[in-house]
């Protein structure tokens, strides 16, 4: 399975495809709205960049609404990317049925998405966590969650 992106090939896509895939993720890219029809059971979640033709963009988010509808792949996650953090650009996104927003060049954030929608497991790995609460069931029913997600805990 992979991520499907859609926008221009270009340096940028060349940069997160190559990054994704060290994190294990593959990436198919599509530039023309008519060909997800083709890759979309191969897809996991879908990434858009801003630079696509926003006319395109309502074209896609349509289809993949349709195909969601049509197969057993509901709600295939959508994240925005585009390097204008504009509150119109990112409501316009939200309407049309987007599941995030990121700008395009804060790397680390798109990848933290990524893996939030595909692997929600694995984010507290390797995170250190203290927990303080004066009530001890509560202190536990806390720390329990947080290992469960993977987090070392102390309290």
């Amino acid at each position: 399975m992979a991520i499907l992106f859609l926008g221009p090939d270009n340096n940028y896509y060349k940069k997160i495809h190559s990054e994704l895939l060290e994190l294990g993720h593959e990436t198919i890219i599509i530039q023309d709205s008519s060909k997800v029809e083709n890759e979309f059971g191969k897809g996991l979640l879908i990434i858009i960049d801003h630079e696509f033709d926003s006319k395109k963009n309502y074209d896609f988010l349509k289809k993949v609404k349709e195909l969601e509808l049509q197969s057993t792949k509901q709600n295939l996650p959508i994240i925005y990317v585009s390097e204008t953090d504009d509150i119109d650009i990112r409501q316009s996104a939200f309407e049309k049925g987007i599941d995030d927003f990121v700008d395009k060049f804060d790397f680390k954030s798109l990848y933290y998405k990524v893996n939030s929608f595909l692997r929600p497991n694995t984010l507290w790995q390797g995170i250190n966590a203290i927990v303080i609460e004066d009530d001890k069931i509560s202190a536990k029913f806390i720390s329990h969650v947080l290992k469960s997600k993977g987090a070392h805990v102390q309290h």
